[in-house]
């Protein structure tokens, strides 16, 4: 009976304490507290953080305080920092209306400044939004390695699956988005090129256990070259995530100077990443990444050739038609092999010994069966073996080793 009191009493207390703080911030001495919904983030005198998520059920996403945004330079990485003044004022742009914090803190060590900005806004419900500026107050050149946001070390569940994730980076093995993450995991989730023809991908990252999860992600408006590192080592008892951006060659912050870091963002959730990526796409909007409206048959169901591989037959795709309209599928998708070369996308004739005309009349066909069309092709590559390459060798990419891309 004193077990249920309790859990009962426990259960009262957060929703009284989520509702008193929905939207809004308090300082407890050194520790400011920011609530938006679901979502908590503790500031301390040290500008160190600290997430937690607010549901009913759950056990904490994170031990403690975290120097979770810091910068590594080629003489020190900077933590540390102390805690010199702080604002918190009403806040209301393109992305709605809500309370932005921000913080100043001083490296005195190091001469480095420290302006860490936190945003809520009603309209996203659980997510902040974070800008991190670096002022260089030394009478010396600083050399930057990177910047880092979000650097939090995340407990695992006691279930066999200890984390389900999502991984936001494309690779040309094609590896699911969607992942386990155990003991031994890494992933590095670089959003450049990955392969000579797989790169980029979404900037985000979700680990979830089944009482609640956590995201971090980017929220440029523009592509930028960061990477997502998720780590979790055999040994260690926590994962890590983070958000983090390598500067291809040292930067140079002079004295006086400032560094701007992305604006990123922190969420937390319940069950699987897509609540997640809604509320992030819904965001991005806000930034003017609008996707045109989608026409009715971008929804419809492709049955595609390449089940047949590059070696298929014309007679192999007739067989499989009847079949194809049987299920209701619309399209009909010509894949791969039916090249001459990789920039030569005109027909081969072990497939089309007819050429062109026989494509044409293969297409006329399927539109006599009431299907429609559509083919693969990838404009931007090409093979040396390739005519266009062979007659234009100028317009291949050279990497800075001399090398072709």
């Amino acid at each position: 009976m004193s077990n249920l009191f309790a859990s009962n009493t426990n259960i009262i207390f957060r929703l009284l304490f989520s509702a008193f703080f929905l939207s809004a911030g308090a300082s407890f001495g050194q520790v400011t507290t920011i609530v938006n919904q679901h979502l908590q983030i503790e500031v301390n005198a040290s500008l160190k953080t600290q997430v937690r998520a607010l549901f009913l059920s759950g056990s904490p996403l994170m031990n403690g305080y975290a120097g979770s945004e810091y910068l590594e330079t080629k003489y020190f990485t900077a933590k540390e920092f102390t805690l010199i003044r702080k604002e918190e004022k009403a806040l209301s742009d393109k992305s709605g209306n809500g309370t932005e914090w921000r913080f100043y803190g001083m490296n005195k060590e190091n001469q480095l400044e420290k302006i860490l900005s936190i945003r809520i806004y009603k309209q996203f419900a659980d997510a902040a939004y974070f800008s991190v500026v670096y002022i260089n107050h030394s009478k010396q050149n600083l050399r930057v390695k990177k910047w880092v946001n979000h650097a939090y070390d995340l407990l695992p569940s006691p279930d066999t699956t200890k984390f389900w994730s999502f991984q936001g980076s494309s690779h040309s093995d094609r590896r699911d988005w969607i992942r386990p993450v155990n003991a031994g995991f890494s992933e590095k989730n670089f959003m450049g090129m990955n392969a000579a023809d797989y790169g980029g991908g979404i900037p985000v990252i979700d680990l979830w256990r089944k009482d609640n999860g956590l995201s971090i992600g980017l929220t440029e408006p523009e592509a930028k070259l960061i990477s997502l590192p998720v780590d979790y080592d055999q040994y260690s008892l926590t994962a890590q995530i983070g958000l983090e951006y390598n500067y291809p060659n040292l930067k140079t912050i002079a004295p006086g100077d400032t560094l701007h870091c992305f604006e990123t963002f922190v969420g937390v959730h319940q069950k699987d990443c897509f609540t997640t990526l809604q509320t992030y796409g819904a965001y991005m909007q806000t930034k003017g990444i609008v996707p045109a409206p989608a026409e009715p048959s971008a929804f419809e169901p492709v049955w595609c050739a390449w089940g047949y591989e590059r070696n298929f037959t014309l007679a192999e795709i007739y067989h499989t038609l009847p079949k194809v309209k049987a299920l209701g599928i619309k399209w009909v998708g010509l894949d791969d092999g039916f090249q001459q070369a990789n920039g030569d996308w005109h027909t081969n004739a072990s497939h089309f010994p007819g050429g062109d005309k026989e494509m044409k009349a293969f297409v006329d066909s399927l539109h006599s069966m009431g299907l429609k069309a559509v083919i693969w092709w990838a404009p931007l590559a090409m093979d040396i073996s390739s005519e266009v390459f062979k007659k234009n060798p100028n317009i291949a990419l050279v990497q800075r080793d001399g090398s072709l891309q």
